[in-house]
C-alpha cells in the first residue's frame, strides 16, 4: 500500500505514513482526479510464449519490467498493475504533480529508450524480437479500491489509454489529443491522424510523440506584454541591489522564495528586464529540474554554454575543440595547463567524460568552482554579471556548494546571483555569508486589488459569462 500523500510504502498494520505521519485509511476513498494513463505492451510476447519454455519467457519479461518499472520510480509514476506483457502506469494518483502529462510522456520515451538498449546488449534468449508500444491519455478518473483490490483508476480514460496502445507502432508511443495539448510545447510531435478503434463509438485525435524539446520542469512561455502587477515594494528591493552591483561593485545575492503559483518567475523576469535596460550586463539564466537529470551540473551547465556557445548536443571531441577555442578567446594569457583545465571542467560541467573524473572529490570541486568563478569574476569587469538559477528547491548538494562559493568568492565585483525555491522542502538555502550581500524576500500571494487589476488587464473588455 502507498500513503495518498506522499507515495511512500506503508508497512502492513500501520497507522499512520512512517514518511509524513498522514493517517491510513483502511479502504481508501473514492475520488474523481485528473491522471495521465500510461498502457505500454510488450509486442512479441505471444510468439516466444509459444515457443519458448515458460520458465525463459518469465525471466525475459521479468528483466523487462524491472528496468521499465524504475524508469516509472524515477519520473514519480505509480505502477497500477502488470499482467502477463502489459503494464499500465498512474501519473497525478495517489501523488500528484503540476506537469503529470509531461511526466508521463518523458517516462514513455525513456522506457522505449530503456528496452531497445536491454534489447541490444541482453544475452538471453528471445530479447532481440521484443519491441514495445505506448498509449498515453489525460482526463478525469474515479481513483480508489474496486472489489477489495489494491489502489487503481477507472472511467474511459483508461479505457482510451489501451486503444491507443493497441494502435500505436511498436517502439512507438501514441498519445491523445489532452495530453498533446498539455505538453506540445516540451515535446515534438508527429500527427498520427483519426483513429477508430474497435469497440469506440467516437474517433480519436492521435499524435506520435518523438522527442523533447525543453529539460524537465520548463514552463510554457508567459506574457510579457503587461505589466507586473503589485510588486512594489519587492522591486524596490530588487533596484537596492542592483545599485550595489552597477555602482558600489558589490556581488549581492538576491532569493526569492514563495509557494509555486504565487509569481516567482514572473517576478524574477521583471529582475532581469531592468537588468538588461541598462544594456551592459551579461545575463545567465538556468533552472534545476525535478527529475530525468543525471547531470547534477545542468542548470550552470545550461547558462554557461549559451554563453560561451557550446552545444550540448555535439560529441566529446567537438566540444573540447570548441571549449578551447573559447578559452583561448577569454584568457589569452593562460598557459597551456591552465587552458586545458579549463576546458575539462567546461566538458565535465556539460555532462562528458573528462580528466575531472580522476580527481578525488575535493580537488574536483575545487577545480569547478575556482573555474566557475574565474569566468564570471572575467566577464564582470566589463559590466554586471547576472546568474538567475530557478528552482533551487530541486539543485543537488554540490551545486548549492558551488553558489556559495560563488557569493563569497564575487563579493567585491558587480555580480548578482538570482535564486528561486519553495518552501518547504529540505535545502539550506540562502546560506549565510560574512563577505557577500545576502537580500532574500518571500512573495505573498496578490491582493484582492491586484488581483482584480491583473484580471481586467488580462480579460481587457471581454464580455462577462452568463450563468444561466
Amino acid at each position: 500500500m502507498q500513503c495518498t500523500s506522499c507515495g511512500s510504502a506503508i508497512p502492513a498494520g500501520a497507522r499512520f505514513c512512517p514518511s509524513c505521519a498522514h493517517p491510513v485509511a483502511l479502504s481508501q476513498p473514492e475520488e474523481r482526479r485528473i491522471v495521465t494513463i500510461v498502457f505500454a505492451d510488450l509486442v512479441g510476447f505471444t510468439t516466444l510464449a509459444e515457443r519458448m519454455d515458460p520458465e525463459q519467457v518469465k525471466r525475459l519479461i521479468d528483466a523487462c519490467f524491472e528496468r521499465l518499472v524504475d524508469v516509472v520510480v524515477e519520473f514519480g509514476g505509480k505502477v497500477d498493475k502488470i499482467l502477463g506483457d502489459g503494464m499500465l502506469v498512474l501519473f497525478g494518483a495517489p501523488v500528484a504533480h503540476e506537469d503529470d502529462p509531461e511526466r508521463a510522456v518523458r517516462a514513455a520515451l525513456r522506457m522505449q529508450e530503456t528496452l531497445a538498449h536491454y534489447v541490444a546488449t541482453s544475452e538471453l534468449a528471445g530479447s532481440a524480437d521484443i519491441r514495445m508500444r505506448v498509449g498515453i491519455n489525460t482526463g478525469e478518473v474515479l481513483v480508489g479500491t474496486l472489489a477489495g483490490t489494491d489502489y487503481t483508476a477507472m472511467g474511459d480514460v483508461v479505457n482510451t489509454a489501451s486503444r491507443l496502445q493497441a494502435e500505436a507502432p511498436a517502439g512507438g508511443v501514441l498519445v491523445g489529443e489532452v495530453t498533446h495539448g498539455l505538453t506540445s510545447h516540451t515535446f515534438r510531435y508527429e500527427p498520427a491522424g483519426t483513429l477508430q478503434p474497435r469497440g469506440r463509438e467516437q474517433a480519436l485525435q492521435a499524435w506520435l510523440a518523438l522527442e523533447p524539446t525543453a529539460p524537465p520542469g520548463n514552463r510554457r512561455r508567459r506574457r510579457r506584454d503587461l505589466g507586473i502587477v503589485g510588486r512594489r515594494p519587492e522591486l524596490t528591493i530588487a533596484e537596492a541591489a542592483l545599485e550595489l552591483v552597477r555602482h558600489s561593485g558589490r556581488g549581492v545575492l538576491l532569493h526569492v522564495n514563495g509557494d509555486n503559483g504565487v509569481g516567482k518567475s514572473r517576478y524574477v523576469d521583471e529582475v532581469i528586464s531592468r537588468v538588461r535596460e541598462h544594456g551592459e550586463a551579461s545575463v545567465l539564466e538556468g533552472a534545476c529540474v525535478p527529475y530525468g537529470e543525471a547531470n547534477v551540473w545542468w542548470p550552470i551547465a545550461s547558462a554557461l554554454s549559451n554563453y560561451l556557445d557550446l552545444d550540448t548536443g555535439i560529441d566529446i571531441d567537438a566540444a573540447r575543440s570548441t571549449a578551447l577555442q573559447r578559452a583561448q578567446e577569454m584568457f589569452p594569457s593562460i598557459d597551456a595547463a591552465g587552458t586545458e583545465r579549463l576546458v575539462d571542467v567546461f566538458t565535465h560541467l556539460l555532462g562528458y567524460p573528462s580528466p575531472i573524473d580522476r580527481l578525488d572529490a575535493l580537488s574536483a570541486r575545487n577545480a569547478i568552482h575556482q573555474t566557475v568563478a574565474m569566468v564570471l569574476e572575467a566577464r564582470s569587469h566589463r559590466g554586471p554579471m547576472v546568474l538567475s538559477i530557478d528552482d533551487v528547491h530541486w539543485a543537488d548538494q554540490v551545486l548549492l556548494d558551488l553558489l556559495e562559493h560563488l557569493v563569497t568568492a564575487l563579493s567585491r565585483h558587480s555580480f548578482l546571483l538570482i535564486t528561486a525555491m519553495r518552501p518547504g522542502h529540505d535545502v539550506a538555502w540562502p546560506p549565510r555569508s560574512d563577505r557577500g550581500t545576502v537580500l532574500s524576500i518571500t512573495l505573498q500571494p496578490l491582493t484582492r486589488l491586484d488581483i482584480e487589476e491583473l484580471a481586467t488587464a488580462l480579460l481587457g473588455d471581454a464580455p462577462a459569462t452568463s450563468n444561466c
